[in-house]
C-alpha cells in the first residue's frame, strides 16, 4: 500500500502586521507546521494527499471574530469563508476549498516596500509504495508577485496567472468547487 503525501514550504517568513486575522486563521489551519518566529510567521505543512480535499474545521467564536476583524480589509475572502460556512450548513468549513496562493497574493500586494516583493511556495509530492523506497514523484515551485502567480511543475510544465482582481468566489479552489 502506498503512502503519498505533500510537503509544502512557504518562504520567506511573513511579518505579522502584513497578515489579517482571517488570512492567518485559514493559512494556519492549512499549513499544520506553522510557527511563530518573533513578529513573523513561517508557514509549512506535511499532509497526506486526501487531507487537502477533506480536512475541515468547525466555525467557532475565533473564526467569527477573525471575520469581523478582517471584513473591511479583505471583504472578498470574508465572503468566500461565509459561503463555505453556508455550504457546510454552518457546521464545518473544508480547508481544501481555499486557494492559499490567492491569499498569499493579496498579502504580497500590500507588503510595505521595506519587505520582499514575492512569496515562494515549494511543494514536494512524496510517494512511498508497498515497502519500496520513498521518492519525490513531483515537485512544483510557485512564485507569487504583486502581478502574477507563476507555477513551475516538474511534470506539467508551467502556468502563469495574471492577477488583476479576483472576485470572491475565486478564493475557493476551482477543482474543489467542481466536487459539489
Amino acid at each position: 500500500m502506498s503512502n503519498d503525501y505533500i510537503e509544502t514550504i512557504v518562504e520567506p517568513t511573513i511579518p505579522n502586521e502584513c497578515i489579517f486575522p482571517i488570512e492567518k486563521l485559514i493559512l494556519t489551519h492549512i499549513f499544520n507546521g506553522t510557527k511563530e518566529c518573533g513578529n513573523r510567521t513561517y508557514f509549512s505543512s506535511c499532509h497526506e494527499l486526501q487531507w487537502c480535499l477533506w480536512e475541515e474545521i468547525t466555525p467557532d467564536e475565533t473564526l467569527h471574530k477573525a471575520l469581523a476583524d478582517s471584513r473591511e480589509q479583505c471583504p472578498e475572502l470574508c465572503l468566500a469563508v461565509e459561503r463555505e460556512i453556508k455550504r457546510g450548513d454552518g457546521k464545518h468549513i473544508r480547508l481544501g476549498a481555499f486557494d492559499c496562493e490567492k491569499i498569499f497574493h493579496d498579502i504580497v500586494k500590500r507588503l510595505l516596500l521595506d519587505y520582499w516583493r514575492f512569496i515562494s511556495i515549494e511543494e514536494f509530492w512524496w510517494h512511498s509504495g508497498g515497502g519500496g523506497a520513498t521518492y519525490c514523484a513531483d515537485k512544483s515551485v510557485t512564485l507569487i508577485t504583486p502581478d502574477t502567480i507563476q507555477r513551475i511543475n516538474t511534470r506539467l510544465g508551467s502556468k502563469t496567472l495574471l492577477c488583476k482582481k479576483f472576485p470572491w468566489v475565486e478564493y475557493l479552489d476551482p477543482w474543489v468547487q467542481n466536487l459539489e
